[in-house]
C-alpha cells in the first residue's frame, strides 16, 4: 500500500484516501481452501463450521474447535497450505506501516505495537487518550523475540532469492 500511496502510475486509485497504514506481524499467509481440506478435514477430522480459532505458539499451529479442544501440528508442517508468495517476502513486522501490530512479544490477550510514523504515533496517542487501548511496557525479551523472527524471515527471503536463481540482467 505504501507504494500505491507513493506512485504516480499505474496507480491512480485515490492514494489522497489512504489515511494510516496499519501492518501485521506476519510469516506466511495460509490458503483458506487447502488448510480446510487439507489439515483441518484431512488431519484434524474437523468442519470449518466447527473452528473457533487458530493459532501459532511455540512453533506449533493450532486448531482450537469450538470445544475448546487444541489440535496441532508442527508449524513446519504447514508450508504446503502457504501461499507460494509468501516464501519471497522479507517483512516478517509490516516495515513501512505506520503502526505494525502483532501478537509476538507480549502475553495473552495484548498486542505489540510498533509506532513507526507520525500519523502512527498521532493515532495511538488519540486511542490511548481516549480510552480505547491500555498501555504497557513490551519486556526486552518479548521485543528481542520480535526482532529474531524479523531476522528470521528476512533470512528466509535471502534464501530464497537464491534458490529462484535471481540474477540481473543489463537493459
Amino acid at each position: 500500500m505504501r507504494k500505491v500511496q507513493l506512485l504516480e502510475e499505474p496507480y491512480q486509485l485515490g492514494q489522497e484516501r489512504i489515511a494510516l497504514l496499519v501492518g501485521l506481524f506476519c510469516m506466511e499467509n495460509f490458503d483458506y481452501d487447502s488448510l480446510m481440506n487439507g489439515l483441518v478435514r484431512g488431519s484434524f477430522g474437523l468442519e470449518p463450521k466447527d473452528i473457533a480459532r487458530f493459532e501459532i505458539k511455540k512453533g506449533m499451529f493450532r486448531v482450537i474447535d469450538k470445544k475448546g479442544e487444541a489440535h496441532e501440528v508442527k508449524i513446519e508442517e504447514t508450508d504446503k497450505y502457504t501461499f507460494p508468495g509468501c516464501g519471497p517476502c522479507f517483512d516478517f513486522a509490516s516495515e513501512l506501516a505506520d503502526i505494525s501490530v502483532g501478537s509476538v512479544g507480549s502475553p495473552d490477550g495484548w498486542s505489540t505495537v510498533l509506532l513507526r510514523t507520525g500519523a502512527g504515533e498521532k493515532l495511538y496517542a488519540a486511542a490511548l487518550a481516549a480510552g480505547a487501548v491500555q498501555e504497557k511496557a513490551v519486556s526486552e525479551k518479548g521485543l528481542d523475540l520480535v526482532k529474531r523472527l524479523a531476522g528470521n524471515k528476512a533470512e528466509r527471503f535471502a534464501k530464497c532469492s537464491k534458490e529462484m536463481n535471481v540474477v540481473g540482467i543489463k537493459r
